[in-house]
């Protein structure tokens, strides 16, 4: 498994990741995400986990990664601020 841990860094964009195209486990827990992005090459990705950021829509995460060709199994994305309307 190649794992890359980026939790608690005040990240405010996921970027420069391309070449990390075997990594299996990402974590961005805790940062000030706003948007998942730049995730196209990560083939091989198995675990997300990108809790505790700044995401308002839980729609939009979730429909770009279903256009993406991964192997994610695991999405952790609890104690962001959604709203959700209905």
């Amino acid at each position: 498994m190649k794992w890359l841990d980026l939790s608690f860094n005040l990240i405010t964009k996921i970027e420069n990741l391309e070449q990390l195209t075997k990594l299996t486990d990402l974590s961005v827990f805790s940062n000030e995400i706003k948007k998942l992005e730049g995730l196209d090459t990560l083939t091989e990705l198995n675990i997300l986990s990108f809790g505790q950021n700044k995401f308002t829509q839980h729609d939009e995460p979730v429909q770009y990664l279903k256009k993406l060709k991964n192997k994610l199994e695991v999405l952790k994305m609890a104690d962001n601020p959604f709203s959700f309307t209905g």
